[in-house]
């Protein structure tokens, strides 16, 4: 049975994915003993078999391709148009989870705008030259005032109190035997939704990787990433990462960042955020 697609479509998810139809054959072919070509694929009347073969990818739904309207690639369509680089060479795993947080973000304002409801920013945008310290004092009164509770109890309050300031905060869980895992921790789409990883076993990290995030928020600087041990060792500091994380770990540690910070760590050094993480963690078990 053959049905008849847009193929528009389909060259706008290349786009978005940063992938080329040669390497689409490629993943598409995998496993499968009689190959498919490219004037299978691309082309109107499509094999309804082997588009499915190609959703299995993008899990958009049959209705995507053949619907008629343009997707056009512009920098409010999604944030791999709006950056060309993060903060880790994100996964077809880590991208399919993007974009289903960028397109659920565009229903929800779309339903929100129906509705005439006017999701404002309430908290102020930060620059690299506030004080990280100063800024997670300030906001930790209001968001999170009690830090003396299990971690899974402060991530529901702290969800809500962000919820409270206009801020949706989504979670995402990987399934112990999915292929494609996605490759990252969490991000921020402007102008108002924090991802994070949904760690049922790991809730501090979780917490800091979900603040980190607030970071990104308060200044306003959109960002996906994994904030694991390896990355954080290996990796060079961007300054706005350095103020994410001094942000976080100020924001956890409360009066134990001073007694923290009597230890001679070097902070230029890579190892100093992650120690920090290790030690802020322990302050709110």
């Amino acid at each position: 049975m053959k049905v008849e697609q847009n193929i528009s479509r389909l060259e706008y998810l290349l786009a978005l994915y940063n992938i080329t139809p040669d390497s689409l054959l490629t993943m598409v072919n995998e496993g499968h003993k009689k190959p498919i070509t490219k004037e299978d694929i691309f082309t109107k009347n499509i094999h309804l078999d082997h588009l499915m073969r190609v959703d299995k990818f993008f899990d958009k739904g049959y209705n995507y391709y053949i619907s008629p309207g343009y997707a056009e690639c512009t920098r409010e369509s999604s944030i791999f148009f709006r950056k060309s680089k993060f903060g880790c060479e994100l996964n077809f795993g880590a991208k399919r989870v993007v974009n289903y947080f960028e397109e659920f973000k565009t229903s929800l304002a779309t339903i929100a705008e129906h509705a005439d409801l006017r999701l404002k920013r309430t908290l102020p945008i930060y620059n690299l030259q506030h004080n990280p310290r100063a800024v997670a004092q300030q906001l930790r009164k209001s968001l999170a005032p009690n830090l003396d509770i299990s971690p899974k109890k402060l991530l529901n309050i702290f969800i809500d109190k962000l919820a409270v300031h206009n801020i949706l905060v989504f979670e995402f869980l990987e399934a112990w035997n999915k292929k494609q895992k996605a490759n990252i921790d969490g991000f921020f789409l402007e102008p108002n939704v924090l991802v994070v990883k949904k760690l049922p076993t790991a809730s501090n990290k979780q917490i800091f990787v979900l603040i980190h995030e607030l970071g990104h928020y308060l200044l306003n600087e959109e960002e996906v990433e994994q904030l694991d041990v390896e990355n954080i060792i290996n990796s060079q500091l961007t300054p706005i990462e350095r103020w994410c994380n001094d942000f976080a770990y100020y924001f956890l540690s409360t009066e134990y960042d001073r007694l923290i910070e009597g230890i001679n760590f070097d902070s230029d050094n890579d190892y100093h955020p992650l120690t920090r993480f290790y030690l802020s963690k322990h302050c709110y078990k």
